[in-house]
């Protein structure tokens, strides 16, 4: 399954695997301060549309580029220190279940979020249909202000001179975390020199220059996103 790629990587060899990409399964329904979104939805249009209808709660994803599906299966949200996830906003979740050929309907709880995990981690056979999320009312002004506040924010302390696939590790138990890792390059690839813990594509990064940078990284640090080979 295939939201906007947004956390993935991918090898430049043939997949021999069916891939469904789920984009265009974007819509959604405003139920008083509810809202079901469907699993391709974009989370910044999310924020914008929900911030018109005076809904807020969510306006730091809007410099976030990923799915509704991608950013409930890693509980997608702020840094840990944070403490803001999606999984806050959650207040059911709809699956299809591959292998029994049947939809399910989790609440949060069953979701067993945790920091950038669920249960879907643990279950490749379900397919996130959409969820049902719980926004704050808020003046659309108030909202938009934050929105423009967080983009504010990712625009100075975010590279985006290159493409890029965000945080690259999750967790870093390093007193200096990635910082000492910071300008090191590998064909196209390189870790952000503005950045610390983003790896960029300088121009023609291959598959291999990436994951050949990413085993040059702390002990025992997570990738925050998935490698499909």
């Amino acid at each position: 399954m295939l939201g906007n790629g947004s956390n993935l990587l991918v090898s430049d060899h043939p997949i021999d695997i069916p891939v469904v990409c789920t984009k265009s399964c974007r819509g959604f329904q405003v139920i008083g301060d509810r809202c079901y979104v469907e699993t391709g939805c974009l989370m910044p249009r999310i924020v914008n549309t929900l911030g018109r209808a005076n809904l807020g709660g969510l306006e730091y994803f809007a410099s976030i580029p990923g799915t509704l599906g991608g950013a409930i299966y890693m509980n997608a949200g702020r840094g840990e220190q944070f403490n803001l996830s999606i999984s806050q906003a959650v207040v059911y979740v709809d699956v299809f279940d591959m292998l029994k050929k049947a939809e399910l309907r989790l609440s949060a709880e069953q979701c067993v979020f945790g920091y950038r995990k669920s249960i879907f981690h643990e279950h490749p056979e379900w397919v996130v249909l959409g969820a049902m999320l719980q926004f704050t009312p808020s003046p659309h002004a108030i909202v938009r202000q934050r929105i423009q506040q967080r983009l504010s924010v990712s625009q100075r302390y975010q590279d985006l001179r290159f493409p890029n696939a965000g945080t690259t590790f999750c967790r870093v138990d390093e007193p200096h975390g990635m910082r000492r890792f910071m300008g090191i390059q590998i064909g196209g690839a390189a870790y952000s020199s503005v950045t610390p813990n983003w790896v960029i594509n300088l121009g023609g990064a291959s598959f291999d220059d990436v994951t050949k940078l990413l085993e040059i990284s702390p002990q025992n640090a997570q990738l925050e996103w998935s490698v499909w080979t």
